[in-house]
């Protein structure tokens, strides 16, 4: 994992004729705001175009904003944007914003890193997020989230300061080219992020036919102020309520050097919905969860918020 990371890329020579894309993602969980969302640039330099979206809940109502645009194609670039949503790499691996003027709702968000990026090709058993022929990279980022979201009509009309712990991750790969690349790489999965005063705990899960193979594996990371350790055995339990909606969680995960850390969520706030999509705007590859909860390290008592994420086949 590079600075040049942060910039979008070109298609690996091993994708082929496939829709090559990145996937920038920033969390926002402020439960004091009571704002719980996702934004998303999903960008193809070998197919020329990007969408912008958001899916937040705002004191229990929905609000969304979705569009696409044309692109040059080339990796570097000063501000993503499709004139309403805009992201920009502020300084690489340290610090990046996200800001919106929509119909609805409009926001200006920072993302400060608070430690390292991991690179989940560091994982026990390699990147997660792909089999023998990925031809990309994932990293994820805990960090903190400030600045101001506004509703701007309706019974939740009223500015919000936002303030709060975060996660924001970047994909690359070819992943949304064709229904074809589940036979390379994970479709279905779990994602749990536990962001606590002074650490970050991740752990992805791959899930479905595809895992049950044995193709696939899991992988993720604690990171604290002072490095990060990556996970040799997990257990997750996981409690379902109606449909795709997660009530609560518990997770058992052993680090490298066999420490051990028990985490479960508590207080459970709300869920948004975030479908995936190839290069049609008309059918979605992955239907994407994402349910917000009050989260605790069993072990010490330590206090945070968690994002539980899960995806499934349509």
């Amino acid at each position: 994992m590079i600075e040049q990371d942060e910039m979008l890329h070109k298609a690996s020579p091993l994708a082929g004729n496939r829709m090559y894309n990145d996937r920038i993602c920033l969390m926002v969980v402020d439960r004091q705001a009571n704002v719980f969302g996702v934004n998303q640039i999903q960008a193809s330099t070998n197919r020329g175009f990007a969408r912008f979206r958001a899916a937040y809940s705002v004191g229990g109502t929905k609000l969304s904003y979705a569009n696409r645009t044309a692109i040059a194609g080339e990796p570097a670039f000063e501000k993503l944007s499709d004139g309403h949503m805009t992201y920009q790499v502020v300084e690489p691996l340290k610090e990046v914003r996200v800001s919106l003027d929509g119909p609805e709702f409009c926001f200006d968000l920072a993302y400060k890193g608070r430690f390292e990026a991991f690179d989940y090709a560091n994982s026990l058993e390699g990147n997660p997020l792909g089999g023998p022929q990925h031809t990309g990279g994932h990293y994820e980022q805990s960090a903190t989230c400030k600045g101001e979201f506004e509703v701007k009509s309706g019974p939740k009309k009223g500015r919000h300061a936002i303030d709060c712990l975060a996660v924001r991750s970047h994909t690359w790969d070819v992943r949304f080219s064709d229904k074809a690349v589940w036979d390379l790489a994970p479709g279905e999965y779990n994602w749990m992020l536990i962001s606590l005063p002074e650490r970050q705990l991740s752990l992805y899960v791959a899930t479905g036919e595809a895992a049950q193979q044995g193709r696939l594996h899991e992988g993720g990371y604690n990171a604290t102020p002072r490095g990060r350790r990556i996970w040799r055995r997990t257990r997750v339990n996981v409690d379902f309520a109606a449909g795709p909606q997660v009530s609560g969680f518990d997770a058992t995960l052993t680090q490298i050097n066999r420490d051990v850390f028990r985490v479960r969520s508590k207080r459970r706030h709300d869920q948004v919905h975030l479908p995936m999509y190839g290069e049609s705007d008309q059918e979605a590859f992955l239907n994407c969860y994402y349910d917000f909860f009050d989260a605790e390290l069993e072990d010490t008592g330590e206090q945070g918020c968690g994002v539980f994420e899960h995806a499934y086949f349509p």
